[in-house]
């Protein structure tokens, strides 16, 4: 009987820790790299700014990613105003929406994305010139909220995504030059 009430504390000991150190979490997650392109930023911009172009250097479009996922494009494919919507039988890519809501050409993108209910999430798209090319920046916001499990799965978020970026704009990197 000991044994149960040694484990219970713990367990209880456990929970009051992961709650505490919660509660000095912040509200707010931010994952961000940058990569510097030999390429203008005219070719990048477009590249990020066109919907359907995606499918060349983003991690999650690739076919070997998901070859049954489906997208389906907004009206509008470019720009601001510009959708797709995607949707996959696996769990990590899931299905979700994505609108830019801001592009100021050969500068900066803007993307407001739902992702499986999760709420609304910001991407961001930062292209500055650099000697010789140009200094591509990928970035991604979301708001955790005070839920605790959230909060402390925003500190796993940069490991987690923080490689895609990495492979996204080394895609983006590879067709941007060899274009150039």
């Amino acid at each position: 009987m000991q044994a149960l009430f040694l484990t219970i504390g713990a367990i209880a000991v456990v929970v009051l820790v992961f709650f505490i150190v919660s509660l000095f979490l912040p509200p707010k997650v931010r994952v961000a790299r940058s990569l510097f392109m030999k390429a203008p930023a005219e070719k990048i911009f477009h590249e990020i700014n066109s919907l359907r172009n995606w499918r060349h250097w983003s991690p999650w479009h690739k076919q070997d990613q998901d070859p049954g996922m489906k997208n389906v494009y907004g009206a509008t494919e470019e720009g601001p105003g510009a959708t797709y919507r995607w949707e996959s039988h696996r769990r990590k890519t899931g299905r979700g929406k994505l609108i830019i809501t801001a592009s100021k050409p050969f500068r900066f993108i803007a993307a407001d994305i739902y992702f499986m209910g999760r709420g609304l999430m910001k991407g961001y798209y930062r292209l500055d010139p650099a000697d010789g090319g140009t200094r591509v920046t990928w970035s991604f916001e979301a708001y955790t909220g005070n839920h605790p499990l959230r909060k402390l799965m925003g500190l796993m978020m940069d490991k987690w995504m923080g490689r895609d970026f990495e492979k996204g704009l080394n895609n983006l990197k590879q067709i941007t030059e060899f274009k150039a």
